[in-house]
């Protein structure tokens, strides 16, 4: 802030459509009157896709306003694997809400494997060789590994 005057607290705001807010966090003025000062605050639990922010200011005499509305996308990872070296098998981690298809391909990209998984799966792969294999999910998110 430049110049803070009777500031209570700050409320920052968060919308996945741009115009239903909720709160998800407060700032407490840490400034005198007509101070300047820097906040800082991180939204742990992001929308995946586009986000709205907004801060409310809010005086000690319960006037407030609003800024303008910041924009940021955010592409979450929906899946993950448990250890980048397997042996015979491995666990693959999927948040997304769908029945997912994997698809397995090997160093030089051909596809080696393909399954679907819903969840968590430890997938056996006891039939491959050794070597260096990459994971790519519907949702473009690719992981890779090595199977020993």
């Amino acid at each position: 802030t430049s110049n803070e005057i009777n500031n209570d607290r700050f409320v920052i705001q968060c919308s996945n459509n741009g115009v239903d807010f909720f709160d998800i966090g407060v700032l407490l003025s840490s400034c005198s009157n007509g101070q300047s000062c820097q906040y800082k605050f991180r939204h742990l639990t992001p929308f995946n896709g586009m986000n709205f922010y907004r801060i409310k200011q809010i005086d000690k005499d319960g006037r407030s306003a609003f800024s303008a509305i910041a924009k940021l996308m955010f592409t979450k990872k929906t899946m993950d694997i448990k250890s980048n070296i397997v042996n015979n098998s491995v666990e693959v981690n999927y948040t997304g809400n769908n029945i997912e298809q994997l698809n397995f391909y090997n160093a030089v990209g051909a596809l080696v494997f393909v399954t679907k998984i819903s969840g968590s799966k430890l997938i056996n792969l006891s039939f491959l060789p050794g070597g260096l294999y990459f994971i790519k999910n519907n949702q473009g998110d690719i992981t890779r590994f090595v199977k020993q």
